[in-house]
C-alpha cells in the first residue's frame, strides 16, 4: 500500500513538473528566399505590351455599358495551336475512358485527373497579354484564378440542323456565383458587387449561328439584385423563347470575351458539324474561395522557376492571412505594376502591408504601424470592382 502511494506521489510530481520547452521551427514563410526586388525581376511580362493592351476609354465605356468585351487574335499563333492540340488530346483521353462520342468533355483546367495543366501554353494563357491588363483595369491587382474550366462540345449527332430562333427553346440564362447573388446584403434595386470577371477563350470558329455560342443580354449586369429579369419572347407556337435583348457572341477562332459575372448569359447547343472548344478563366479577388477542383496548384505554386505572377494567379500566398492583408511578397503583380508606374486611380488599389514577415501576420495593416526597417505603404484609391 505504501509503495503504491509513493508511486502515485511520484507520478503527481512528474505531471506537475514543467515540460522542457521545445524549440519550434520557423515557418517557411518567415524566412524569405528572395527579396521583393528579386521576385519582381523574375516576372515574365513585358511592360510595353501591358500598356498597349490596357482598357482604352472606349473599351471601358463599352464594358461598363454592356458588361462584356470581345478581343480578337488573343493568343500568339503557336500558343493557340498548342491549346487546341491539348484539348484534342484530352478529348481522346475521355473517349478512351468511356465518354460517349455525343457527350461534351467538361473538365476543370487545373485538375490532377488529366495533364492539360502541364501544357505551358495553357498556363501562359493565365497572363494573356491582351487579356490580363484589361482584367486588372477592371478588377485591380488583388486577383487570382478562382475558376478555370473547359468545354469540348461534339458536332450535332444528327448532322447540322440549326432551328430558327423563333423555334429555339429558352437557354439557361444565369449570373455566375450562385448564392452570392441572393445572400450579399445590398439595398433594393442595387446590383450586387461584381467580385469577378470571366475570360472565355474561344478556340473554335463560332462566327456562324448554331455553333454553341455564348449568349448574353447586354446591360443586365446593372440590374438590381431583386429586379425581374428581361421577359422571354414568344415563339411562333406561342411558347417561350430567348429573353428580350439576348444576342449570341459570333466570334472567329482565337477570340476572347471578358464579361462581368453579373451579366445574364447562357450557353447554347452546338447544332453544327463543327466541334466547339472553349477554355474559361474566372478572375476573382484573392479572398474568394475556388469554384473548381484545382488540386495541382501546389505543384505549380511550388515551382521556384515559375513566374511569380503566375504563382499569384494560381493562389500562392506567403500566409493564409496574406489572402486578406497582403504583404508585397503575396502580390507580385501589384509590385510589378508599381515599379512600372501602372498603379493609378483607374485601378482598384487597396492597402498593401510592406512590414517584415511577422508584420502583416499579426497586425491590422494600419498605415501608422511598422515592423523592422520597412514601413507599411498605404494607398487609398477607389475600388472599381465593388460598385
Amino acid at each position: 500500500m505504501a509503495a503504491a502511494s509513493r508511486r502515485l506521489a511520484a507520478l503527481r510530481r512528474q505531471l506537475a513538473a514543467p515540460a522542457a520547452a521545445a524549440v519550434p521551427e520557423l515557418p517557411s514563410w518567415y524566412a524569405q528566399a528572395e527579396t521583393v526586388d528579386e521576385t519582381v525581376a523574375r516576372v515574365e511580362m513585358d511592360a510595353a505590351s501591358w500598356r498597349a493592351h490596357r482598357l482604352s476609354p472606349q473599351a471601358r465605356e463599352q464594358f461598363d455599358r454592356d458588361g462584356y468585351l470581345i478581343i480578337h487574335d488573343v493568343l500568339p499563333q503557336a500558343d493557340f495551336e498548342r491549346c487546341c492540340a491539348a484539348l484534342d488530346e484530352l478529348r481522346e483521353l475521355r473517349r478512351s475512358q468511356g465518354l460517349p462520342a455525343d457527350k461534351s468533355v467538361l473538365d476543370p483546367v487545373f485538375s490532377s485527373s488529366h495533364t492539360l495543366w502541364r501544357e505551358e501554353a495553357v498556363v501562359r494563357m493565365l497572363k494573356a497579354p491582351k487579356v490580363l491588363p484589361k482584367v486588372t483595369d477592371i478588377m485591380g491587382w488583388n486577383v487570382y484564378l478562382y475558376h478555370g474550366h473547359l468545354t469540348v462540345d461534339p458536332p450535332f449527332r444528327d448532322g447540322p440542323s440549326v432551328p430558327a430562333e423563333s423555334e429555339q427553346s429558352p437557354f439557361g440564362f444565369h449570373r455566375d456565383s450562385g448564392r452570392v447573388n441572393q445572400e450579399l446584403e445590398v439595398p433594393s434595386g442595387t446590383p450586387v458587387p461584381r467580385l469577378s470577371v470571366k475570360a472565355a477563350f474561344y478556340l473554335s470558329d463560332l462566327s456562324e449561328p448554331g455553333r454553341g455560342q455564348t449568349w448574353v443580354i447586354p446591360g443586365t449586369h446593372k440590374l438590381g439584385h431583386d429586379s425581374p429579369n428581361p421577359p422571354a419572347r414568344s415563339g411562333d407556337d406561342g411558347g417561350s423563347r430567348q429573353p428580350q435583348g439576348a444576342i449570341p457572341l459570333l466570334v472567329p477562332p482565337n477570340s476572347c470575351a471578358i464579361f462581368d459575372r453579373r451579366l445574364l448569359h447562357a450557353s447554347s447547343p452546338n447544332w453544327s458539324e463543327h466541334e466547339r472548344k472553349v477554355i474559361f478563366y474566372g478572375y476573382g479577388y484573392r479572398w474568394m474561395r475556388s469554384k473548381d477542383v484545382m488540386d495541382v496548384g501546389g505543384a505549380l505554386q511550388g515551382d521556384t522557376a515559375a513566374c511569380p505572377v503566375t504563382k499569384q494567379l494560381l493562389g500562392w500566398t506567403i500566409t493564409n492571412n496574406g489572402i486578406f492583408s497582403p504583404k508585397a511578397e503575396d502580390v507580385p503583380l501589384r509590385e510589378w505594376m508599381e515599379r512600372h508606374g501602372m498603379l493609378d486611380e483607374d485601378v482598384g488599389i487597396d492597402t498593401v502591408n510592406h512590414g517584415g514577415p511577422l508584420g502583416s501576420y499579426i497586425d491590422s495593416g494600419y498605415p501608422w504601424q511598422s515592423h523592422g526597417d520597412r514601413p507599411h505603404s498605404f494607398n487609398a484609391v477607389k475600388r472599381n470592382g465593388m460598385e
